[in-house]
Formats: structure tokens, C-alpha cells, sequence
């Protein structure tokens, strides 16, 4: 099994331009690994990531890096199945060991309401709250994207990914790998698991499953 990182490096091959997509950045951990990795290899990029949680949106801009061959455009707005105002759960809490700190849970916010996830981490809070939302259709169109091939869509959105792809109905068609998290289904209220997540997106073929992410492809680009 090739890891997420060996895939992308097989999708930047004989490419001269590419365009990334990222929802849920968090800390942008992952984001800088791959955007390092495109620098690396002289390919020329847009990377667009969305961070709703407004702490970690100010903390990674402002410490945003440069790349002299791409860009990093950051929004702090949640990505959905609806525009404007939306309601939004936003993730806390420790899990302590002997007044140590083991566990801060401030990477799993959601659009969608806790469920399970508060069974089986019964540390974790969350605060409810009103967010901007966007469809991933919308945001594709106010940006002239809709003539472009998307080549890599990552999302790590906590049970919300069929919102995503509700509200992206267009642009998927025009996205050739799709990299997302999934659970068993009821960790947040509208999080239905995998088979819903393919269900929805028929056109695309698993590539690798790697039990809680998978990377799908799709078969008519």
C-alpha cells in the first residue's frame, strides 16, 4: 500500500501546474508537508485551504510561507452544503493523565452536531456558534474555476463530507483525486459513513482504503 504522500507524488509526474484543494486545515500541518512537497518538485501551484476555527485560521496566517512558485490561499469559512450563516460546533477539551495533558481536542469541529463522538471521548466540548458557510459549487464559480481541472481535493471535516459533495455537485466532476476521513457513521449528526460518501460520488473509484481516510478517483478524468 502506497501512503497518501506517495500518491501525490505520483500525481504531480509530467505536471507543469497544479491546483489543491484543502477543507479543514487545522493547524496546517499536513497543508505546508504537501505544499513543501510541490515546491520540491518545481511544479507551479494554487493551493486553496478553508479553516473555519478562527484561532487556527489568525495563527496559520500569520505564519503563512512563501513559495516562489505557488500560492497559499487561506478562508476562514466553513465548506457545505449551504451559503451564509450556518451553525457550527466548535471543538475543545483535554484529556488528562496524572494533571498531564495527553489530548487537546481542538481538531474536531463540525457543521454537524455531536453525537457518538461525544461517547467515546467524553472529554471533548464543543460550543456552538454561527460561521459562514460556503458550497464548494459557489466558491468554484466566484472564482472563475469552473473551466479548471482540480487536481487534488483533501478534506478532513469531522462527518460532514456529504455536505461537501452536496454542495459541489459541478465542481466534482472536475476533481480528479478526492483524499477525505471517514468514520462507521453517527459520530455527528448527518455523518453516514463510507458507503454513502461512494453512494454519492459514482463516478469515483477507491484507490486505497486506509480504514478512517480513503483516496478515491475519479474514472472519467
Amino acid at each position: 500500500m502506497k501512503s497518501i504522500f506517495e500518491h501525490i507524488e505520483d500525481i504531480l509526474k509530467d505536471k507543469t501546474d497544479v491546483i489543491f484543494f484543502e477543507f479543514g486545515v487545522c493547524d496546517a500541518y499536513h497543508s505546508y508537508l504537501i505544499m513543501d512537497l510541490i515546491q520540491s518538485k518545481n511544479v507551479n501551484f494554487n493551493y486553496y485551504g478553508f479553516e473555519i476555527v478562527k484561532n487556527l485560521y489568525l495563527q496559520i496566517n500569520d505564519y503563512k510561507k512563501k513559495y516562489s512558485n505557488g500560492s497559499f490561499n487561506l478562508y476562514n469559512k466553513a465548506i457545505g452544503d449551504k451559503d451564509g450563516l450556518i451553525k457550527f460546533y466548535e471543538s475543545g477539551g483535554f484529556k488528562k493523565i496524572d494533571n498531564t495533558i495527553m489530548e487537546h481536542y481542538y481538531g474536531s469541529s463540525s457543521i454537524n452536531e455531536p453525537k457518538d463522538v461525544l461517547k467515546y471521548w467524553k472529554e471533548m466540548t464543543f460550543v456552538e456558534k454561527e460561521i459562514e458557510s460556503v458550497r464548494f459549487d459557489t466558491f468554484i464559480n466566484e472564482n472563475n474555476l469552473n473551466n479548471k481541472i482540480i487536481d487534488f481535493v483533501w478534506a478532513d471535516i469531522q462527518g460532514a463530507e456529504l455536505n461537501l459533495i452536496k454542495g459541489g455537485k459541478k465542481a466534482f466532476k472536475n476533481v480528479r483525486y478526492f483524499y477525505t476521513e471517514y468514520s462507521m457513521g453517527n459520530l455527528y449528526k448527518g455523518d453516514k459513513g463510507l458507503k454513502a460518501i461512494l453512494k454519492a460520488l459514482p463516478d469515483f473509484e477507491i484507490l486505497e482504503d486506509y480504514q478512517g481516510d480513503i483516496l478515491l478517483k475519479n474514472k472519467l478524468l
